[in-house]
């Protein structure tokens, strides 16, 4: 097989996988109603800042732009992570305007082999161990479970 045609198998096995994820996530049993007050995050989309834990300590992505996180209204998720896609659920439970409960059930994400240092595989695995978001102006924190880390994301406009 020629380079080319090898280059055109893998981008229509691709858009192959990326299709059948956003039907499988469309298809996925539905999670329990959410507030009316959860609106706030319907329809938002962010941009990776840093990771911070006792583990890692801070880990800043080299290319914030490949990390975008869409909070879509009904509760789907759909996320870049660097040359990877993810699809999901999430909930969240406002405690009061600026925080609350929130959890991701669990996504199906693309597996390419990104390059050396990419947090595509850690961002996915982490998601079901967030428990709480923060809102600050126009940053979102996404805490995990345990002390085990807090994700910082900008909103970035769609």
């Amino acid at each position: 097989m020629q380079k080319r045609d090898l280059v055109r198998n893998e981008y229509e096995m691709r858009a192959a996988v990326i299709a059948s994820l956003l039907v499988l996530g469309s298809c996925a049993a539905p999670t329990a109603p959410r507030s009316h007050e959860a609106g706030l995050l319907d329809g938002t989309h962010w941009q990776l800042i840093q990771l911070q834990s006792l583990e890692v300590g801070t880990l800043k992505p080299e290319d914030p732009t490949v990390y975008v996180m869409d909070l879509i209204a009904g509760g789907q998720l759909a996320m870049q992570l660097d040359c990877n896609r993810a699809v999901g659920r999430w909930e969240a439970q406002p405690a009061s305007a600026t925080g609350g409960s929130i959890s991701f059930g669990a996504s199906a994400m693309t597996q390419a082999a990104c390059l050396p240092g990419s947090m595509d595989t850690r961002i996915a695995s982490d998601l079901e161990r967030v428990r709480t978001y923060t809102l600050d102006g126009d940053r979102l924190q996404l805490a995990l479970e345990g002390n085990g880390g807090v994700y910082t994301w900008r909103q970035i406009a769609q």
